[in-house]
């Protein structure tokens, strides 16, 4: 039986998969005071939206392919399986 070639389909899907080094940068930017939000009953939590700009602007020419569901639904990702 063959392996399934995951970053095949997520670009047949119009996807770009994740690379490392964009998965190890949202790593480190979660608890960067400069990606949480600032104020309100949420400060202090990773801004998404801006992580996702940032990431654009790194990796993708500023091209919108990484977005705050993307990055929100990666940084899930990342804290389940630390558990």
């Amino acid at each position: 039986m063959h392996g399934v070639d995951t970053e095949a389909m997520i670009r047949g899907r119009g996807r770009e998969p994740w690379s490392l080094s964009e998965k190890v940068l949202v790593n480190d930017l979660v608890i960067n005071p400069n990606f949480q939000h600032q104020s309100g009953s949420i400060k202090g939590t990773p801004d998404h939206k801006k992580i996702a700009d940032e990431l654009n602007r790194l990796f993708h020419d500023d091209q919108k392919i990484r977005t705050s569901n993307s990055v929100g639904s990666l940084v899930s990702d990342i804290r389940r399986k630390k558990r």
